[in-house]
C-alpha cells in the first residue's frame, strides 16, 4: 500500500505538507508519485512545493531528473523562482558541471531574477575545488559589484582555491582582509589555511590561525558537537593545549578525523533511477554529464562510516584520567613533563 492509500482526503496544503515532508526525508520517490496522484485529481502546486521535490531530487544526486521536472513547469504555467535556480545552480555545481550551471545563472538574470550569495557561493565553490582560482576571483568581484556581501563560506572557498594553488601568501592576505571586515571562514576554510601553512613548513603562522581557529563560534560549535556525539568534554582543551606546545601536526591529525566525519563524499543515485516517475516526456536541454570530474582524492577517502571516525577521535582524545596531571604539570611550569604525558596520549612519540 503506497502513501496516497494512507491519506484521507486533503487539500492542496495537506499535499504540499506530505510532499516536502516526504522529499525532506529523502523519500523522493513517494513524493513523485503523490505529485502525479494529486494532479490526477485536477490539484495544482505553486512553485514552493515544486521546489521541495526538485530539492530532493538533487540531494539524492539525482540531477537530469531535477532538470525533467524544471523544464516542465512553465509548460504547465508555473514559474520557477530565485530558489528553485538556487537550488538547480548548486546541484550542478557540486556535479562541477560550471558550464551548465553559469548558463542557468545567465539565464536566471534573463528573467529579472535576482542572485543572492548562496547562488555565487555554489559557482564559486565548484570553481574553487577545480583551482580555477581567476573565474573564482572574478567571481567574489561579481558578487560584491551586485551589492552582495560575502560571507563564511565564500572566504573559505576563495582560501581552498588559493591553498590549491600554492599561494599561500595570498590566501593569509585574504584571510586577514576579510578578518578585518568581521568575515571569518567557516571550519573547513580555517582548515585550508591551517593544514597548508603547515605543509610549507610555516607552523608558527599556522599557530596564530589555529588559535583564532578554537576561538571562531561556528567551529566552537562544530566541536561541541563531537564531544556530545563521543561523549567527551575534552577535544576543544586537547587542541588548545596541543595549541600552546606548539603541536600544530597532531592538532591537524584529530581535526582531519573531524572533516571525515562531518564532510564526506557525497553519493547520489544514478541518473535514470527514478524516470518514468514524472508523466511528462522529458526533451528537455542536454547537460554535459560526461565532462563531470570525480571528486578529488581527498573527498573519495573520506568514509561515510561515522563510527569509524568516532573510534579515532576517541582514541585520539582518551586522556580523561591524564588531564588533571597535564593541567597541573603546566600550571607548576613543568612543561617538558606535561609534553610526555600528552605524547603518550595522542601516540605520536
Amino acid at each position: 500500500m503506497g502513501v496516497r492509500d494512507k491519506l484521507p482526503l486533503m487539500d492542496v496544503v495537506d499535499y504540499s505538507i506530505v510532499i516536502d515532508g516526504l522529499c525532506k526525508g529523502g523519500h523522493i520517490d513517494r513524493a513523485l508519485d503523490l505529485c502525479n496522484f494529486a494532479k490526477n485529481k485536477g490539484i495544482s502546486f505553486n512553485i514552493a512545493t515544486y521546489n521541495s521535490v526538485i530539492n530532493g531530487l538533487c540531494r539524492q544526486g539525482c540531477v537530469v531528473e531535477a532538470f525533467r521536472l524544471f523544464d516542465s513547469l512553465e509548460r504547465n504555467d508555473i514559474v520557477p523562482s530565485e530558489i528553485t535556480y538556487g537550488i538547480l545552480i548548486d546541484a550542478l555545481s557540486k556535479e562541477f558541471l560550471l558550464a551548465d550551471a553559469r548558463n542557468l545563472f545567465e539565464e536566471m538574470f534573463l528573467k529579472n531574477l535576482r542572485p543572492s550569495t548562496r547562488m555565487y557561493n555554489s559557482l564559486i565553490n565548484g570553481c574553487s575545488k577545480l583551482g580555477q582560482i581567476e573565474e573564482t576571483l572574478k567571481l567574489l568581484h561579481d558578487l560584491q559589484a551586485k551589492g552582495l556581501r560575502p560571507d563564511e563560506f565564500t572566504v573559505s572557498a576563495v582560501l581552498n582555491c588559493n591553498c590549491q594553488n600554492g599561494g599561500m601568501e595570498e590566501a593569509v592576505g585574504f584571510y586577514s582582509e576579510f578578518k578585518m571586515k568581521g568575515t571569518l571562514p567557516d571550519f573547513l576554510g580555517f582548515m585550508y589555511l591551517v593544514s597548508g601553512l603547515c605543509d610549507k613548513g610555516r607552523m608558527e603562522e599556522s599557530r596564530c590561525i589555529l588559535r583564532e581557529m578554537l576561538q571562531s563560534k561556528s567551529v566552537s560549535d562544530l566541536l561541541g558537537r563531537v564531544e556530545s556525539q563521543i561523549e567527551t568534554e575534552s577535544i576543544r582543551s586537547f587542541l588548545s593545549l596541543l595549541c600552546v606546545r606548539g603541536s600544530i601536526q597532531e592538532a591537524v591529525t584529530i581535526l582531519n578525523a573531524v572533516v571525515s566525519m562531518f564532510f564526506p563524499a557525497r553519493r547520489g543515485c544514478g541518473a535514470g533511477n527514478l524516470l518514468g516517475k514524472l508523466e511528462e516526456p522529458y526533451n528537455g536541454r542536454e547537460m554535459d554529464i560526461d565532462s563531470r570530474l570525480h571528486e578529488s582524492w581527498m573527498l573519495e577517502k573520506a568514509s561515510n562510516n561515522r563510527h569509524d571516525q568516532y573510534t579515532q577521535i576517541t582514541q585520539l582524545l582518551d586522556f580523561n584520567s591524564y588531564y588533571s596531571r597535564i593541567a597541573l604539570l603546566c600550571s607548576k611550569g613543568e612543561h617538558d613533563k606535561a609534553n610526555e604525558v600528552a605524547k603518550v596520549i595522542t601516540g605520536f612519540t
